[in-house]
Parts: structure tokens; sequence; C-alpha cells
């Protein structure tokens, strides 16, 4: 099923006035295929964070009278009633901007201003969704006279910040939730102009991430190669240790994409597969795929990891090991017996098993 956009605007807020403005919505070929592909581009982007909107809300209630409306194709005339809404979202946006400008002047408002794109659609899967986009605009010259106007380059896929808004429409019309993508940390989009409230903490996102690839981790790489799942697991502790916002798809494509295994078995479907089966789980076991790591209650996970060798032999290894192939790797005889091998720097530990 296609995407099915019922209505779209464009507008961007000018700096003179302090005003925002609806531009005239132009239908050639080249605006639409640049609208749609942004609206797919938004509605398709996994790199968010779910969010819940306040049900009293002005958003909420704007939002609402979209979803109502009659769902007339987009080549139909548009209604005037939608422009009037859009509008009203477009005032909030004036509002938590300049709150934000007071806050922090910037010294190029108009640029930090960006247009907005405002879109009620229906996905691909048949949700209906209504669609905010932040994206740059620039300031060109145009005609003779070379007046400057304030436009939106075909060219450029320059998206700032994103909400995509899930509608339910049973038994009546309500907001689901919502999914908002950052370029960067902005509390005035989300506190203050949407009205919505991460649906999961930093804390929770950063525990469930931690336990959830462990888990992978431990289920499909230990039983084939100790060494591998050590290196692997060492590498997520090192990145929750960082006190960092995490994008969780850069996450899996540094842990993976080069990675070299110790053992053969690790071959190229073997990586695929884990990184498919990593890649699945925010949505598999609910975290989000942006947040800031907060390692309060994996604290103690981090410290160390048990592996079992055989029949009551274990091995501890502390996240102090930065580079644990280097101390230790395993190797199978001619037999095809398998070993693990660990460099020693303690004489006492040594002697007790030198035979």
């Amino acid at each position: 099923m296609d995407m099915n956009i019922y209505y779209y605007c464009i507008g961007w807020m000018n700096p003179e006035d302090n005003k925002f403005y609806l531009q005239d919505r132009k239908k050639s070929d080249e605006v639409k295929k640049y609208i749609r592909e942004l609206l797919e581009h938004t509605v398709n982007n996994r790199r968010t964070r779910t969010y819940v909107m306040d049900e009293e809300g002005e958003m909420s209630e704007i939002i609402r009278a979209f979803a109502n409306a009659e769902h007339d194709p987009l080549e139909a005339q548009n209604d005037a009633n939608l422009d009037d809404l859009a509008g009203r979202i477009g005032s909030r946006l004036v509002a938590a901007e300049s709150s934000m400008h007071k806050q922090k002047p910037v010294r190029d408002k108009r640029i930090r201003t960006g247009s907005f794109v405002l879109s009620l659609l229906r996905n691909s899967e048949g949700k209906l969704c209504f669609i905010i986009a932040k994206v740059n605009h620039e300031l060109f010259l145009e005609g003779q006279n070379l007046e400057e106007h304030v436009g939106i380059p075909l060219d450029s896929k320059d998206i700032w910040m994103t909400a995509v808004v899930m509608i339910s429409e049973t038994p009546k019309v309500t907001v689901e939730e919502v999914h908002v993508y950052m370029d960067r940390p902005a509390k005035y989009w989300t506190d203050v102009f949407l009205e919505v409230k991460e649906k999961r903490d930093n804390r929770t996102n950063s525990k469930l991430m931690y336990q959830e690839v462990r888990g992978i981790l431990k289920k499909n790489v230990e039983p084939v190669s100790a060494n591998d799942f050590l290196i692997l697991w060492n590498a997520l502790v090192q990145r929750m240790r960082k006190e960092t916002h995490l994008d969780y798809g850069e996450f899996v494509d540094e842990l993976l994409d080069d990675y070299r295994p110790q053992e053969k078995e690790l071959d190229t479907s073997f990586l695929k597969t884990l990184k498919n089966q990593l890649a699945a789980l925010p949505d598999d076991r609910g975290f989000d795929r942006k947040f800031t790591v907060d390692s309060t209650d994996i604290a103690r996970m981090l410290k160390s990891e048990k592996l079992s060798i055989a029949e009551g032999i274990e091995l501890t290894i502390s996240e102090r090991v930065k580079e644990p192939q280097k101390w230790i790797t395993s190797f199978r005889d001619s037999e095809g017996i398998r070993y693990i091998r660990i460099r020693c720097t303690d004489s006492n530990a040594f002697e007790k098993f030198d035979n």
C-alpha cells in the first residue's frame, strides 16, 4: 500500500515581524516530488525516540481536528479550515522558537528558524499520521530587482527535527504516540511546542538496551566463541561507560561492520544474522533508538563478566580489561579439542599450573 497524502503545507517564521506565514502551495512536479520524498523519509526514519502527547494540550486538540476533517485527495482544493489549523501550529512554533531565542540568543535567526512542513497522511500500513518537519531554508534573490525570498532548496535533505504523530481512529480519534527525531537535543521542541513527554526515560532505555544486547551476544556468540563474546561484550561495556547521547543504529554499525572475528565460525553470514537480530531489538524489546546513556542500574553488571569454561571452572573478566583479545585467546589442537589460552603476569598463578 502506497503512502496517501491528504494535506500538506509549508511555512516559515519571519524574523522581521516574528510571525508565521504559510507559503503559496505550488503543485509542480518538482515540489510534489520533494514533499513526498521528505515525508517518506520522515515516516520511515528509525532513529527516533518515542514520546506521549498531553491529551489535554492544544497540540493534541489541533491534531485531532486534522484527523476528524474530511480526507480529500491531495489534488483536491485544500480546505481553508485545515490551513487555519496549520496556522495555529505555526503560532505555537513562533512562540516556542522565540522563547528559545530569548534564552539562547543566536546570531542568525533567519537560518536557524528554518521552514516547516506539515502534513496529514496515511502510511504504507494504512495508519493515519500527522507529520511535522523542520527543515533548512535559505535566503535567495529573485528577479530583476533582486527581491529577497526565503525557500527550501529542492535538492536539500537537511532535516533538523521531525515528529510523526500516530493517530488511532477507533473507537474515537486519539493520539497514540509520537516518534521524534532531533539532530541535536532541543527541549523547546518536545516540552514547549509538541507538549510531549518521554515514553521511556534514559534510565529505562539504558538498562533494557544493555540487557538485551548482552543477551543476544551471550545466546548466539558465546557458545561458538567465548573469546569473540568477550571482545564484543567489552565493546558494549565501553560504550555504556560513556555518559553521552547514544544512537543505537550507529552503535550496532560500529560494533559489527568492521569486526574481525577470532573464530572462523563467525563468518560473514553469521555476523549478518547477528546484526539483524541486534537491529530488531528496539522494536522487539521496547527501548528507544536514541537516548542519553544512564548507567545507574547497570553499574554492577558492567564490572565483570563471568564465563563458564568447563564443569566447575569459571573465568571472570573485569571491565578494566580494555583489549581482552591481547590477554585471552582460544585455539584447537590437532584432535579438535578447544582450549582457552590466557597471558599470565602473576608468577604464583603461573607456577601453580606449570607442569
